[in-house]
């Protein structure tokens, strides 16, 4: 296939530049590292450690030596063989996966906005896994588990629910521990979590410049078990970073840089992915933005050149909106950001089902972006134009009385086109007697028939058991 649908926003010489911008910056101001093991790690290294202000100032030949033994790929294991994945993909698209950590879920049925429950986390997870275009599954954050260890009975509600991979950011220290250890039940102990990661983490900067604890301490236990690290920047442009989006931009790609240095010292060849999830500040309101054109644009920008300067796989949000409903808004800003972060090769695009900037989780909008994402793929993979494609064997005997409804060729080829789950292709009339239903009320007829259909389970009863064991033992040993 002839993938001919990329867009570039950077030159050559605009990346050059920004990346010796970068290694100024992190060998200037360096970034604060809150964790002495990490700062002894990277004192080891060769980075400048201060350990009273726990400032780390990298030299540019360390940052150099990080991005030449960074791996070029990242391979993650499904619960099931068939849901794995790597990026980036052979065939040059994308993966895809829901929204992540919103503290809010909009009930389908009745359109209300409430705290996230654990019976919510099932209904979500349930939903990712019968959708075909969603490739992998986090949760959102439910609020009626003790706080300790809600990330942990998040998971093993998901595990309990999903062959697809899992992705998860650690609510807290004393978590990581117990998510890992679920994630080896699932793949069948510690070693055969080395060959199959079933999970992959969140590791974020807290913009500007700093790293907490927690986030260091995920790249510490989970890069020596080769599980994927998505190391995420979450900068709010003219906030939290320059308004710009050559200063947001610029700030990001050094963040990640930064966790890329952490991990590959921590952990030589551990696969990451770089994740700058660009927001824009709403200088009337001071609000955040995921989906306006300039938070649109940030991102494809750091996706394009941290594709290009350190050569590992990217992940940024593809779908979600700013507005509160899954309205046309909705639709619209996710169909744009999914094709201009599709094509810029961006590997993994993530958000589906998000709204109001990825606080409300809403499984009718998840259903919407499935059928986004499966469109958006058709849109990049191309057009083929060798002879067969070109139909030249049937245009050199056609003339102005020809027709192509009967060909051989119409024929072998007419069941290529992509076929729409929920996209109406009916006539006015054609809509009208079918009930005149609304894409969004299509989509709530499938949330419907998703939730009526009998649960799977992917795993064995003794799995279960063995995550029903780690679960209690959270229990005990962290809720005070």
């Amino acid at each position: 296939m002839n993938f001919n649908t990329k867009l570039s926003y950077m030159s050559d010489e605009q990346k050059t530049l920004m990346l010796e911008r970068v290694f100024t910056l992190l060998g200037k101001n360096g970034a604060r590292l809150d964790h002495p093991f990490v700062l002894e790690k990277l004192a080891e290294a060769g980075a400048e450690v201060d350990k009273n202000t726990k400032i780390v100032r990298f030299p540019k030949e360390l940052l150099e030596k990080v991005i030449k033994s960074a791996p070029s790929n990242a391979f993650h294991a499904g619960v099931i063989e068939e849901n794995d994945f790597e990026v980036p993909r052979a065939d040059g698209l994308f993966i895809t996966r829901s929204g992540t950590g919103a503290p809010l879920f909009m009930d389908p049925e009745t359109g209300k906005k409430t705290t996230v429950t654990i019976d919510n986390v099932k209904t979500w997870v349930k939903v990712v896994d019968a959708l075909p275009d969603i490739d992998f599954c986090p949760f959102p954050s439910p609020s009626d588990i003790k706080p300790q260890v809600a990330d942990i009975e998040a998971i093993h509600a998901t595990f309990n629910t999903t062959g697809k991979h899992v992705w998860t950011q650690p609510y807290s220290d004393g978590s990581i521990e117990y998510l890992i250890r679920m994630a080896e039940v699932v793949a069948g102990g510690k070693e055969e979590l080395k060959k199959r990661p079933v999970l992959s983490l969140i590791t974020c900067s807290l913009t500007p410049l700093d790293f907490k604890h927690m986030d260091l301490d995920i790249i510490v236990q989970a890069a020596p078990l080769g599980l994927p690290l998505h190391l995420c920047s979450l900068p709010s442009a003219g906030t939290t970073a320059p308004i710009t989006t050559g200063g947001v931009v610029l700030l990001a790609v050094a963040e990640i840089l930064v966790m890329m240095a952490v991990t590959q010292t921590i952990a030589p060849g551990a696969p990451m992915v770089g994740t700058p999830l660009i927001f824009a500040s709403d200088m009337s309101t001071g609000g955040s933005l995921q989906s306006s054109m300039e938070a649109m644009v940030g991102k494809a920008t750091a996706v394009e050149f941290v594709k290009w300067a350190y050569g590992i796989p990217t992940h940024t949000y593809g779908f979600g909106s700013d507005t509160v409903i899954p309205d046309e808004q909705a639709a619209a800003e996710s169909a744009m950001l999914a094709s201009l972060i599709s094509h810029v090769g961006c590997d993994i695009l993530g958000g589906a089902g998000q709204l109001e900037v990825a606080t409300i989780a809403s499984p009718v909008q998840l259903i919407m972006d499935d059928e986004i994402a499966g469109s958006t793929r058709r849109l990049q993979v191309g057009v083929n134009l060798d002879d067969e494609y070109m139909a030249w064997d049937i245009l050199q005997e056609a003339n102005h009385e020809s027709q192509f409804l009967s060909s051989k060729h119409t024929f072998k080829h007419c069941r290529e086109a992509l076929k729409t789950k929920n996209f109406s292709r009916k006539t006015f009339d054609g809509w009208e007697a079918a009930g005149k239903k609304t894409q969004k009320e299509r989509a709530l007829e499938k949330y419907r028939q998703i939730m009526d259909a009998e649960p799977k389970r992917y795993i064995s009863e003794e799995q279960a058991k063995e995550l029903k064991s780690v679960l209690d033992d959270s229990i005990e040993k962290l809720v005070k």
